[in-house]
């Protein structure tokens, strides 16, 4: 809620010097002006005049002491915010000035001080301030020093006077020191303690209310001239921090829009990745109810099947058993038949006697050429061992695989600080080529763009140099301004603005004028190659340089810059050497991170060589037990090899002879022989048919089914009867292949909320096509739908919590926004109704004030004989933030009595000019609140005046002093003087007798001022060095 009613007490409030009058000037080294001190009577009209070489006012000093007085006071016209107040030095003493040779006894001055004393009337004694302003030839030029109480120069001559004057300034508290920027703010408040016009070329000269020059002013500057001499320009300031603060929300509310439909699209990918594990859940879901399915159909097929099969069995098992038993009798007939004669088995135990010892034979042999081999294989291992054996430094195999352990560990270190080094050269690279061709940084993509589309565009602190001694002062200032980009006014900026919509966070600097023109007139020590010394000059304003440490203050936002930069920042030189000097330290570091990498690698091979020839030596030793182990072994197998062959020879010899023997009995074997053959093969053939059944039973895989339906008939039958006829009709193999399918569509699913697919899920889909692929009733793991979906459905699970989790935190966050957006979009509709209201009272006190000059105006016109004068006022109020609230204010008066109003800006007398002018000033004046204690300083005021203009002047100046308990000092000319004295409440007499004399004799002055508490403050140090006789 904006207060409206703060402003009264803002426009009044009057700075250090508050409702103080000026009652008492001192001055040291001011032009011709002596050391004595100057009585003022305030709320009157002070005639300034005097005689000077010639005889007459001319010369006199006069003009010297009333500049003195109005750059004691802060008037405008000083320029005291700009080029460092150096106008003020001209009021300086300079000895050519005063006709003197400088060589001679009389230097210039380099220092001066003019003092001034402020008492409120009705209590002086007791508040009285004392203002001390010090001049100087050079930076800084002006400063400030003040204190409460007397703080003055009291001595018997001008010598004394000034010998202590250095004294006294140093014994005012530094504390309480300012600068020309901020004294008359700060000691006087924001209205304007002094308006003064001034012929002299000590300062240069601007169009004002008080000059001739009136009718160069546009009526907007007319309007804000008012506005300040009512106190007013508090109420615009006001209104514009609030306008500020208001364009500062919606830019919040914009900002904060903006962050929530980007949060929203993010949080839209969050939701999108759950909704498809969601949607992978349900197909895998499906996928379980399909395979579960399967299985219950496959079971009730398989298990029909196996009871046929089963009856199958049983008949061709009785089978078999039969013919086995006729082929038992058959058999047992053969063995009768050979049963009568011995020939047969003297025969086979021959052959098996001789087989038999042929086997061990082998046997013995091969298990002789399996020891030989191995014999020769751990010869050839003790040859590749022993070369490594050599390089064995007495270090156990253990200990040097911890070495290389260690080593592996150092020179990965090594290699991650060489690639980190490498990183940090090929950004030191890129920065130095950034730098050379003026680009690069955060506003480099910017700058690059811009320039790709022909927009000229410079980096601002590119185009900026420092001198060294104002880098502390500057840096902090420039600082947060490194990435911005300076585009010339007009169409680039409207170019270079569109271009750069899509760049968040750019900084662009409207410059003066176009790139390639000379910028205007900068601080000391700051130069620059773009025009922007309006951005220099508004940085130099609104930001204030403090030591200890250095910084840069911008007191409005609360915000401080730190100082002390070690390395430029400003220009592209002090950028290109900066990055220079990082690719050099860069260059150097990924040197010595190569040597280190390969300094590392060695130290590996080294330790793996150690390592090599420790098990080596342990192998070798392994080795020499084996060998002694296998020879022996040789030798054994040798001594029976000898002895096995000898009883082959043997056996042999007998079952030939035993052979030829038994061949004629074979003939009667053989029928017998044939019968058991038919008999057998007709028990082959129905085992062949036992056993393709029970193949057939097998491959049925009941075992599967049960285990995996693991239930009853009735309960599977149950579960299809439950399912619709689509479903409930198709074979376990379809079933088997949509339990794939949905498996399939899961990972899908899976997949596409993933930004990158696990391993295992790759298997797992490499799994599944083998599952859908393959035949229904097969058992193993690429069969197992369970255990293929398993990796997918243990990453659902544990996404299961922490996705409702999410989806939950995601709608509470939107509310959260959207309950945020809706608070701060009611809080700026209340904020801008606040703004309407506050701009009307603005407006309707503004336009009061003004209507109030405007009225006087009109009286003090028609008072001096003329017609009638008005103020013309045109409002036009801001439409942005940025803009001014402009009153156009044309002062108009009728030149006749049946005239209209005529503008300010018609050509008229200079006489008439001057009149107006001096009207204005004092009916604003006479209009303003608050108006007590300020000063008005009019010089050459007969000039341009007839004798009836005269006299109406001087006393609407009386009148107006007393009326508003102002000051008014104005020179008179000879021909004025007299006319002044009868009208005035102080005359002030300055004597610079002799063209020959350094400086003026003592100031006199004549007046009454009725309060003597006031003249008593000041009675020892007006009357100091003074004759009063």
């Amino acid at each position: 809620m904006i207060d409206l009613d703060t402003d009264t007490e803002h426009s009044s409030r009057n700075g250090v010097v508050g409702n103080r009058h000026l009652v008492a000037v001192q001055t040291f080294d001011i032009a011709r002006l002596t050391t004595h001190a100057v009585a003022l009577v305030p709320g009157t009209f002070v005639a300034v005049s005097g005689q000077g070489p010639k005889s007459d006012s001319n010369g006199s000093g006069k003009t010297s002491f009333l500049a003195a007085v109005s750059l004691l006071l802060g008037e405008a016209q000083w320029r005291l915010e700009a080029n460092g107040s150096q106008y003020a030095a001209s009021l300086l003493f300079k000895p050519e000035s005063a006709g003197l040779d400088p060589q001679h006894r009389y230097a210039r001055a380099d220092r001066g001080y003019i003092v001034g004393v402020f008492a409120e009337p009705d209590s002086p004694q007791t508040t009285a301030l004392t203002v001390w302003l010090r001049v100087a030839s050079g930076p800084p030029y002006v400063k400030v020093r003040w204190t409460y109480g007397l703080h003055i120069a009291i001595a018997d001559t001008d010598l004394e006077r000034d010998a202590i004057a250095d004294s006294l300034w140093e014994a005012l508290p530094r504390t309480q020191e300012l600068g020309p920027r901020r004294f008359a703010g700060e000691l006087y408040g924001q209205a304007p303690r002094c308006m003064a016009y001034l012929d002299t070329p000590m300062r240069p000269s601007a169009p004002s209310l008080l000059s001739q020059q009136m009718t160069e002013m546009t009526p907007a500057r007319i309007g804000d001239a008012l506005i300040e001499l009512t106190g007013r320009q508090g109420l615009l300031e006001t209104e514009k921090e609030q306008r500020s603060k208001l364009a500062e929300q919606q830019d919040r509310l914009a900002t904060t829009i903006a962050e929530d439909s980007q949060a929203r699209t993010n949080e839209q990918t969050d939701l999108d990745a759950v909704h498809h594990r969601n949607q992978a859940r349900q197909h895998l879901a499906d996928g379980e109810h399909m395979w579960r399915l399967h299985f219950a159909s496959g079971y009730l097929d398989v298990s029909a099947t196996d009871r046929s099969l089963a009856e199958i069995i049983g008949e061709l098992e009785q089978q078999v058993s039969d013919l086995k038993l006729e082929l038992e009798g058959k058999r047992t007939a053969v063995q009768e038949l050979r049963a009568q004669t011995n020939l047969h088995e003297e025969e086979d135990v021959a052959k098996t006697h001789h087989r038999e010892a042929k086997e061990k034979y082998e046997t013995a042999n091969v298990q002789r050429g399996i020891t030989n081999s191995k014999l020769g294989e751990l010869k050839q291992k003790r040859v590749e061992l022993l070369p490594l054996r050599d390089a064995w430094t007495g270090i156990t195999a253990v200990d040097a695989e911890a070495e290389v352990h260690a080593a592996k560990e150092l020179f990965e270190e090594a290699r991650q600080y060489r690639l980190d080094a490498e990183r940090s050269h090929t950004k030191a690279d890129r920065a130095l080529t950034d730098a050379r061709s003026g680009s690069g940084g955060p506003a480099g993509p910017a700058l690059e763009l811009l320039r790709a589309n022909n927009i000229p565009a410079a980096l601002l602190l590119d185009e900026i140099t420092l001198e060294t001694a104002v880098r502390p002062h500057w840096e902090p200032r420039l600082w947060p301004y490194r990435n911005t980009i300076v585009v010339s006014p007009g169409k680039d900026e409207d170019d270079a603005l569109i271009l750069l919509a899509g760049s968040p966070g750019a900084e662009v600097l409207t410059a003066d004028g176009p790139l390639n023109r000379q910028p205007a007139e900068l601080p000391d020590g700051v130069s620059a190659t773009v025009p922007v010394a309006g951005f220099i000059r508004t940085l130099e304003r609104r930001t204030e340089f403090r030591p200890d440490p250095d910084r840069a203050v911008d007191a409005e936002l609360g915000v401080s810059v730190q100082g002390g930069f070690t390395d430029e920042i400003a220009g592209r030189a002090a950028r290109i050497a900066s990055a220079e000097i990082e690719l050099f330290s860069a260059t150097q570091q990924l040197t010595t991170r190569k040597d280190a990498e390969e300094y590392a690698r060695l130290s590996l091979e080294a330790a793996q060589d150690t390592l090599a020839a420790a098990q080596a030596v342990q192998e070798l030793e392994q080795l020499e037990t084996q060998e002694a182990e296998l020879t022996e072994q040789i030798s054994d197998l040798d001594t029976q090899l000898a002895t096995l062959n000898t009883a082959v020879e043997d056996t042999q010899n007998v079952w030939v002879n035993a052979r030829a023997a038994s061949q004629g009995h074979e003939q009667q074997i053989e029928l017998a022989v044939g019968a058991v053959r038919l008999c057998d093969g007709e028990v082959s053939s129905r085992q062949g048919k036992l056993q393709q059944r029970k193949q057939d039973r097998d491959k049925l895989n009941l075992d599967y089914w049960l285990a995996g339906w693991a239930d009853t008939s009735e309960a599977a039958q149950n579960l299809l009867d439950a399912q619709s006829e689509q479903i409930r009709t198709l074979r376990p193999r379809s079933l088997r292949h949509r339990a794939a399918e949905k498996l399939k569509d899961a990972l899908d699913a899976y997949t596409n909320a993933a930004t990158e697919v696990p391993p295992e899920l790759a298997e797992a889909r490499q799994r599944r096509q083998r599952l859908a692929d393959g035949d229904a009733g097969v058992a193993g793991k690429d069969s197992d739908f369970t255990s293929i979906a398993r990796p997918l459905r243990d990453l659902l699970d544990t996404r299961a919590d922490s996705d409702q989790i999410l989806e939950s935190r995601i709608s509470r966050s939107q509310q959260q926004r959207a309950t945020r957006i809706e608070a701060m979009q009611t809080e700026i509709g209340d904020l801008d109704a606040e703004m309407g209201r506050l701009q009307d009272v603005i407006s309707s006190r503004v336009e009061t004030s003004l209507n109030k000059i405007s009225i006087a105006l009109n009286r003090l016109n028609r008072a001096r004989g003329g017609f009638g004068a008005e103020l013309h006022i045109t409002e036009t109020r801001p439409a942005t933030p940025t803009m001014p609230w402009t009153w156009e204010v044309s002062p108009r008066w009728r030149r006749s009595p049946s005239g209209s109003m005529v503008s300010y800006r018609e050509v008229a007398n200079g006489a008439q000019v001057k009149v107006f002018a001096i009207q204005l000033v004092l009916a604003a004046l006479l209009a303003a609140d608050g108006a007590e204690g300020r000063m008005l300083v009019l010089d050459e005021l007969g000039n341009s005046l007839g004798d009836v203009n005269r006299k109406d002047v001087l006393r609407d100046l009386n009148e107006v002093a007393a009326q508003q308990r102002v000051t008014i000092l104005g020179t008179c000319q000879d021909s004025v003087i007299g006319d002044a004295a009868g009208v005035c409440g102080e005359i002030l007499w300055f004597c610079h007798q002799s063209p020959t004399e350094a400086y003026n004799r003592p100031t006199r002055a004549w007046g009454y001022d009725a309060n003597g508490q006031r003249i008593e403050l000041v009675r020892e140090w007006l009357t100091a060095g003074r004759s009063l006789v």
